[in-house]
């Protein structure tokens, strides 16, 4: 009979147990909005204590789309070198690491607050250029893997959901296009 606590794979990555813990709103920066060091803590605790696969806090992929004055975001100054600390530190304990990256509201362009209906072509193509530079920012920063936060009525589940995105275009009608719209077309 397998265990929760039983060696497996989560996908490719060798993990000492079942248990993931999902990503929350969490953050503590100090003054200068740096990580503060009970993060670094919090994370330590999670790798020393039997987690298999941790995923982050949520990482915003805008400045201006804060969840609150404490969640960090891919283009802060300090981003990568923090999460560096982050990640060598779920690392050193062998826990997986993965970087939970989304945004509510989209502000593309100059253009604040935008719909999906009411995104253009150039919209559409500066996000996907956004998740790919995001990307490359977390793979810089150590992680494992990047779990998109598409829950919670996220920019990107108002994408897929058909009330809400009534595009006649390549991004929009069928579940195809809605579901992969914001990825190769």
């Amino acid at each position: 009979m397998k265990s929760i606590f039983d060696n497996t794979k989560f996908g490719s990555l060798e993990v000492s147990s079942r248990i993931i813990r999902n990503g929350l709103w969490e953050s503590q920066n100090d003054s200068s909005k740096n990580l503060s060091q009970d993060v670094f803590d919090r994370y330590e605790k999670l790798s020393k204590n039997n987690v298999g696969v941790i995923v982050s806090e949520l990482i915003s992929l805008y400045s201006h789309d804060r969840f609150s004055d404490f969640t960090d975001y891919i283009n802060a100054p300090s981003f990568i070198r923090d999460f560096k600390e982050v990640t060598s530190i779920a690392h050193e304990n062998n826990t997986p690491i993965l970087a939970q990256i989304g945004f509510v509201n989209c502000n593309v362009n100059g253009k604040q607050m935008m719909e999906v209906n009411d995104l253009t072509l150039e919209d559409i193509k500066t996000i996907q250029a956004d998740y790919i530079v995001a990307a490359k920012k977390i793979m810089f920063a150590g992680f494992d893997g990047i779990e998109l936060c598409i829950g919670n009525n996220f920019y990107l589940s108002r994408v897929m959901n058909p009330f809400e995105n009534t595009r006649s275009d390549n991004y929009g009608g069928n579940t195809y296009n809605r579901e992969n719209g914001f990825g190769d077309n």
